[in-house]
């Protein structure tokens, strides 16, 4: 693909994730932060809601019309803090991660139920225990080197805390943007023969293909029965202005109904699904 960058995103409702693979960030080698916003925001000119995102700084810029909130993600300020302690076996590190693992636990009993089962838990549960660890890490913060290691992710996960805390406040909200990570992770591995696209077509072409099968994977659709099912459908005279109903995430061909807290949204496969930019809540990698 002469080097492009790839866009991954994950948009969706509590019970059906669709993931977009998009190569049209043609050319992206060196350039800033600032410069990476800007094809990111190009991207995402329609899009209004919650973005979930790394740290990337480039991210920040994006949040500038004030239609796009940024929701922070906390495996990655978690992974700071493993990182020391692995390498120092610090036990400050070590509480760090206990309480972080807290949160876990309470999002574990709340997967896959409404927005508003699990806002109200994060308020009564959640709530409590990350106010308490924004005053335990500021406390820390004051007794260590500021050039350390650990001060770096205190310091990393501070910055953010605002961000990070969106989960409490909005059911859709995860607290980290792991679904992306793991649709990533097989185009990472194939990069090498990702490179023989052909052409711009071909790549997009590919993104494409890539994309429904990792939507398929998210919503426990097996892969290659879908595309059979899917390539029958189309050579026996599915008509192409009903493609939609053809999408992985429709899954035995069921209406989704929309969580109250989602406003309804329509897909299309034409032109990589524009009008998946509708979702209020993504993550972007």
């Amino acid at each position: 693909m002469r080097g492009n960058d790839l866009a991954v995103m994950a948009l969706g409702r509590i019970d059906v994730v669709v993931v977009i693979i998009e190569t049209g960030l043609a050319q992206t080698r060196g350039l800033s932060a600032v410069e990476h916003a800007e094809r990111h925001a190009a991207h995402l000119r329609d899009f209004r809601g919650v973005l979930q995102v790394d740290g990337y700084a480039g991210f920040e810029r994006l949040t500038m019309p004030g239609e796009i909130v940024l929701a922070a993600c906390w495996t990655h300020a978690r992974r700071k803090f493993y990182e020391v302690h692995q390498a120092t076996d610090s036990p400050i590190a070590a509480e760090a991660l206990r309480r972080i693992a807290e949160f876990y636990a309470i999002e574990t009993t709340i997967r896959g139920q409404t927005s508003t089962a699990r806002r109200n838990v994060r308020q009564a549960k959640s709530l409590s225990l990350v106010n308490a660890m924004k005053v335990w890490l500021e406390t820390q913060f004051t007794h260590i080197p500021p050039r350390s290691g650990l001060a770096d992710a205190i310091r990393y996960a501070l910055t953010r805390w605002s961000a990070l805390g969106l989960f409490l406040d909005d059911g859709r909200i995860e607290l980290d943007n792991n679904t992306v990570e793991r649709a990533i992770r097989p185009i990472a591995l194939g990069r090498k023969n990702h490179l023989f696209a052909g052409s711009d077509g071909g790549a997009t072409r590919w993104a494409i293909v890539a994309s429904l099968l990792a939507t398929a994977k998210l919503n426990d659709v097996e892969p290659f029965a879908y595309l059979k099912d899917l390539l029958d459908r189309m050579s026996n005279g599915h008509p192409m202005s009903r493609l939609d109903d053809q999408l992985p995430e429709t899954g035995s061909r069921q209406t989704y109904q929309p969580d109250p807290m989602c406003q309804e949204w329509t897909l299309t496969i034409s032109g990589l699904w524009d009008a998946l930019l509708k979702p209020e809540v993504t993550v972007l990698q």
